[in-house]
């Protein structure tokens, strides 16, 4: 069967086509994703990415988006934007990664790795520390426990008022028998900083009793206003009654070792945050935006929203496309100052010098980041 020239005229458009957009393709990937590109250090103003992973999910609650703590059924790419995540229990009874902490993790700070532990950790979350906080670093633990350092085993046994084998001391002190002891120990997680697989530290504090002082305090706790006299009758009798079974004693020096043991801090508390770490990607900081405008939009239910553009620079082009080339479809967050104003989807190539965040719910937020990184781009000129 012949063909039409009209047919012919349009197989051999679409073939066109089809060469032409095959070779865009093969173009962009000639251009972009072969780039190894220098790993960037989060500022006051990121577009991060964050990657598939089981555990974590974007959403937007009262227009704030959010990064939550899901179950392990739960995946990055089932996020959705929620409009409604207010109503949801997605916004109410889902731990929140504190976003500010994350980035300074990633930046190496350490301090901020600790908060991100505890607040990934429902267990370190939940501990209550007590009103006075004697503090007793994990290394002065150790001195003190394994080492030779009298005077500072006599102080942590003070601190206790017991013994590191359980004894109880011959006097009370009150607000040792009260307080206890508070452990600073760290967490070590594996954390990709600027490009460099490091193993930071995260410090976390735990309250810490000798199980011999804290059933002296249930014995009176439930009475009201009990009396010195009472109080010290009350551990002289239980410590008679624990020097008659000696057996029961607690091993105070043990106890205490094991809360530091770094190999089992990591098991128990290190895996929610190296998960959230692990899959979330610095794309672009403020260096790789050159300007940025906001423009008020028209919402829903008369809401007044605004679309900020960014204006990027070369390498901030390059690397948002390889990443969208990536990525499509997943969310970003783009964040200013440990706030993140939107979770925008990608949608397409994001190939061009310029970038749209739409609906911005918090148009003073808005308004604050683009003069914001306006201000920063004039500085570096």
């Amino acid at each position: 069967m012949k063909l039409r020239s009209g047919t012919k005229i349009f197989i051999g458009g679409v073939l066109v086509l089809g060469g032409a957009w095959f070779g865009w393709d093969r173009y962009s990937a000639w251009q972009v994703d072969n780039i190894q590109f220098q790993a960037l250090t989060p500022k006051k103003v990121n577009l991060v990415g964050v990657g598939a992973g089981k555990g974590f999910k974007i959403i937007v609650a009262n227009g704030v988006a959010q990064l939550v703590q899901m179950s392990s059924d739960d995946n990055f790419e089932d996020a959705a934007i929620d409009e409604n995540a207010e109503t949801d229990s997605d916004a109410t009874n889902k731990r929140r990664v504190p976003l500010e902490e994350m980035l300074k993790t990633l930046a190496g700070d350490t301090k901020a790795l600790g908060y991100l532990v505890k607040q990934l950790n429902e267990p370190l979350a939940k501990m209550e520390l007590p009103a006075v906080e004697v503090i007793w670093d994990a290394a002065d633990l150790r001195k003190a426990i394994e080492g030779n350092d009298g005077p500072l085993r006599k102080k942590l046994e003070q601190d206790l008022n017991v013994t590191l084998e359980g004894t109880p001391l011959p006097e009370i002190r009150p607000k040792s028998l009260e307080n206890g002891i508070v452990i600073k120990a760290y967490v070590p997680v594996l954390v990709n900083v600027g490009g460099e697989q490091k193993v930071l530290k995260g410090p976390i504090y735990m309250p810490f009793q000798p199980r011999f002082c804290a059933d002296v305090r249930k014995s009176y706790e439930k009475e009201f206003n009990p009396t010195q006299e009472k109080i010290v009758g009350r551990y002289l009798e239980m410590a008679n009654s624990l020097k008659e079974r000696p057996g029961d004693r607690q091993n105070v020096g043990r106890d205490l070792m094991n809360r530091i043991d770094e190999d089992q801090l990591e098991a128990m508390y290190a895996e929610a945050p190296m998960r959230v770490l692990g899959n979330a990607f610095v794309i672009a900081t403020e260096d790789q935006i050159a300007s940025a405008t906001v423009t008020e939009v028209p919402g829903a239910n008369g809401a007044k929203l605004s679309d900020i553009r960014l204006n990027v620079t070369e390498d901030g082009r390059k690397r948002l496309w390889q990443y969208s080339r990536r990525h499509l479809g997943q969310q970003l967050l783009f964040i200013q100052n440990g706030i993140a104003i939107a979770a925008p989807r990608i949608r397409q190539h994001l190939a061009g010098g310029d970038v749209t965040v739409r609906q911005v719910h918090d148009n003073g937020l808005a308004r604050e980041t683009v003069s914001l990184i306006n201000e920063l781009a004039k500085n570096r000129s």
